[in-house]
């Protein structure tokens, strides 16, 4: 097995520290940097994806969430897949958009000294944000809500809320 990178450290200590505890109490499983949890009708997700620039003096992530409905699936004619880390979303963002600052936003860990700092905001915006967020698309009718946005066109049903508005009889 290669030896791990200065960035892959730092990121795997913030994970260790401010990531997996919260998510284990709330019911998460870990693969890697993926963490899911499943209900009666979704698996939320959790993944924190690293920068593909990361260098030992400049090492960033974010995180992505997202939910996969087995119902919104089947009415949308994909195949239904049991394995999470397969699992493609039917609503989901990136934290930064659930964030005060509404853009995208990724955290960046320069030494090891910063690691418990990088850790505790994490966990604040998850604990904050990203978990309310995902309890919000965990079922049909939080999907049935959820609006995609196009530039120049707005705010706009996404395929998979109409699959799940089809689903709740309400189209």
């Amino acid at each position: 097995m290669p030896e791990k990178t200065i960035s892959t450290q730092l990121i795997d200590e913030v994970v260790a520290l401010g990531i997996s505890p919260i998510l284990r109490e709330h019911g998460y499983k870990k693969l890697r940097r993926h963490f899911f949890r499943q209900t009666s009708e979704a698996t939320l997700h959790l993944v924190v994806q690293a920068s593909q620039f990361n260098a030992p003096d400049r090492t960033r992530f974010t995180i992505n969430l997202y939910s996969y409905l087995p119902a919104v699936a089947a009415q949308n004619g994909e195949a239904l897949i049991s394995e999470p880390q397969k699992q493609r979303g039917h609503a989901g963002i990136r934290i930064g958009h659930l964030l005060p600052i509404q853009e995208d936003f990724w955290w960046n860990v320069v030494s090891s000294n910063e690691v418990r700092s990088v850790a505790f905001d994490v966990e604040q915006a998850i604990r904050e944000y990203a978990l309310p967020y995902l309890n919000r698309i965990s079922d049909l009718e939080g999907i049935a809500k959820f609006i995609g946005y196009i530039p120049k066109i707005g705010q706009v049903p996404t395929p998979s809320s109409q699959s799940a508005r089809f689903l709740l009889g309400e189209v």
